[in-house]
């Protein structure tokens, strides 16, 4: 097991992009006492995190996916997101293909949208260039 002095984090980064996969949102009925009797209510229960996708530079892209059965740990799984990210550093753009082909299918929606939103977000502006 790798301790927390081991374990890459968010602020070893100087810029990172982050998109959690959740499952489903729920609505839960419930009863509520007041001085009134008891009163229907439905509380909203945010959907539990059990993967992530990072980004470190444009097209430089890591994941982590947890078990569906499993507890997702968010230092962890930050963790193994940012050290694909890193790895994909020194990869060639070809290597960096093969790759990406290993994430799982169900991150591939979220892996697009983090792929389009660090081309924007690390976007470098060639028209500014110091003349």
């Amino acid at each position: 097991m790798i301790t927390s002095k081991h374990l890459l984090s968010l602020k070893d980064f100087q810029t990172v992009l982050v998109e959690y996969l959740r499952k489903k949102d729920k609505f839960v009925p419930y009863i509520k006492e007041t001085e009134m009797g008891l009163v229907p209510e439905i509380a909203y229960m945010k959907g539990q995190i059990y993967g992530i996708v990072v980004s470190i530079g444009p097209g430089l892209i890591g994941w982590a996916l947890c078990d569906r059965k499993d507890t997702f740990s968010k230092e962890y799984g930050i963790h193994l997101a940012l050290q694909r990210a890193r790895i994909a550093t020194s990869l060639s753009l070809r290597e960096r293909r093969r790759f990406y082909s290993k994430i799982p299918t169900s991150l591939g929606e979220l892996f697009d949208k983090m792929d389009d939103r660090s081309e924007k977000y690390f976007k470098i502006d060639d028209d500014s260039s110091d003349e």
